[in-house]
């Protein structure tokens, strides 16, 4: 049970990690004024998608470390 726990942690700090990462990337586009407008208007897709490639997995380790850390089985999350 321990084992799990830290591993729940792990999983928890790498999700935030890859939050930080989008978020860095988005900081990144929108102080240098020149890359935020050119991304911006020549390739608006490219703007926020190393956004959402860090987003998406980071809520999905989130999730998975927190059923680990607090003993869910994953099952509670099914709709």
């Amino acid at each position: 049970m321990r084992q799990r726990q830290i591993i729940g942690a792990l999983q928890m700090l790498c999700g935030l990690g890859l939050w930080a990462l989008g978020l860095v990337w988005l900081g990144f586009c929108i102080a240098t004024i020149v890359v935020g407008v050119l991304v911006y208007l020549f390739a608006p897709a490219a703007f926020l998608w190393p956004f959402n490639l860090g987003i998406v997995p980071g809520n999905a380790m989130l999730v998975m470390g927190a059923a680990n850390l607090f003993g869910g089985s994953g099952s509670d999350l099914e709709a």
